[in-house]
């Protein structure tokens, strides 16, 4: 999960550097107004050695819808149990990879590494695609270098870093060394940022806040046109040097219009959910069968369409207890959950208690209809949360 937020920046410009590169390349201007199927699904893998020998630190699902545009990022955790089926093991024994456990039962990360660089991201697609039930189009696979070399040859990323940041490990040649405040950050230092993972007062979510934040940071102006203009050798060094896909020549010009219409603030976020259990003496992450379920139906095949401003149903919902109730976060989640909301994450808050529910929103005109599930809550507008919405549940923890 170390990586998760900065691959989500990396391997997104790794697909719209397909996009740009193959169009340019190909000169397929009467591809531009193509139609697009009405979703597509890319996966895409990041890590930080040669493609297709490494574990892949990052996996995630661009959702591409053709009609309107609207991209939903799906996060798969990198432990996610999975099984390689026996014909495919097969195939890798017959082309000399014994690495893979005769009962195929791996990591889904580990899917890669196995199957090496001429199986490895074909063999992770089809994975996810029996774990989800979805046809995945494209892969996309990327390697870490890409990140700091192209953020320090647009001039570095503006960021808020929202506090001190100090971590040294010699042993990975790793040091952070952060102020917070408004500042420029250039490749090493935006790797730091997102690798930070000590000191937040709320744990894991406020790793996984400071990261969402800078992400869409990253976005607008990694994939600002006037940025993609005036480098272009540099986003051509990175699509030769660190991306394999299997995007053909002429499937990539008809996804060049993307650019023009990405909404970065638009863009939906999922995890799957799951727990975490041993097996075998190993750690393994579960995933909720019902949460696949909502994914298919929600964003894969779309059964229906929410509207933003009216609701916040398809919204991904955080929960923080600032109470002293044990379990009480998760208790909120199963109670949500039940009523069709989405809830990605839960924790205790460590900030000033308030009596009241506060439900803290990204974007105005959403969570109202949340207000009726906590006597006296009130909605707070906050730009800079991670996840859409945050409820800060209240020690008076009054339900309607």
């Amino acid at each position: 999960m170390l990586r998760k937020i900065l691959f989500i920046c990396i391997v997104i410009v790794g697909v719209l550097l397909v996009v740009v590169f193959g169009a340019i390349g190909g000169g397929l201007a009467g591809f531009f107004n193509s139609s697009l199927p009405q979703r597509t699904n890319v996966l895409l893998l990041g890590s930080d050695a040669e493609v297709g020998i490494a574990r892949a630190d990052a996996i995630m699902i661009v959702s591409v819808h053709g009609g309107t545009g609207a991209i939903d990022l799906v996060s798969v955790p990198r432990d996610t149990y999975v099984v390689m089926p026996a014909e495919r093991l097969a195939i890798l024994r017959e082309n000399g990879r014994n690495t893979a456990a005769a009962s195929g039962v791996m990591r889904l990360n580990e899917v890669t590494h196995h199957a090496g660089p001429v199986f490895g991201p074909t063999f992770a697609a089809l994975q996810v695609e029996e774990l989800l039930g979805i046809d995945i189009h494209y892969y996309v696979h990327i390697n870490l270098s890409a990140f700091r070399y192209i953020v320090d040859q647009i001039g570095g990323i503006e960021f808020n870093v929202p506090q001190r940041m100090f971590y040294s490990d010699p042993y990975q040649d790793l040091l952070i060394d952060l102020q917070p405040g408004l500042q420029h950050l250039d490749g090493a230092a935006a790797e730091g940022l997102v690798r930070y993972r000590s000191g937040y007062a709320d744990g894991d979510l406020g790793r996984a806040r400071t990261q969402q934040q800078f992400m869409m940071a990253a976005f607008g102006q990694i994939l600002a046109r006037d940025n993609i203009m005036a480098n272009p050798l540099t986003y051509l060094n990175v699509f030769i040097n660190y991306v394999d896909t299997n995007m053909g020549v002429l499937d990539m010009p008809r996804y060049l219009g993307l650019l023009g219409r990405l909404d970065i603030g638009a863009i939906n976020t999922h995890t799957l959910m799951g727990t975490g259990t041993r097996i075998g003496g190993r750690f393994f992450y579960i995933v909720d069968e019902g949460d696949i379920t909502r994914l298919r139906d929600e964003v894969f095949y779309a059964l229906y369409e929410v509207e933003r401003d009216e609701n916040s149903f398809g919204l991904d919902i955080e929960i923080l207890n600032g109470t002293d109730i044990e379990g009480l976060a998760a208790r909120t989640r199963q109670m949500l959950t039940d009523e069709g909301y989405t809830v990605v994450g839960i924790g205790n808050y460590g900030g000033q208690r308030e009596a009241h529910t506060r439900i803290m929103v990204r974007q105005a005109g959403t969570g109202q209809d949340l207000t009726s599930f906590f006597a006296g809550s009130r909605v707070v507008v906050d730009e800079t949360i991670g996840a859409d919405i945050l409820i800060i549940l209240g020690t008076d923890y009054g339900i309607q």
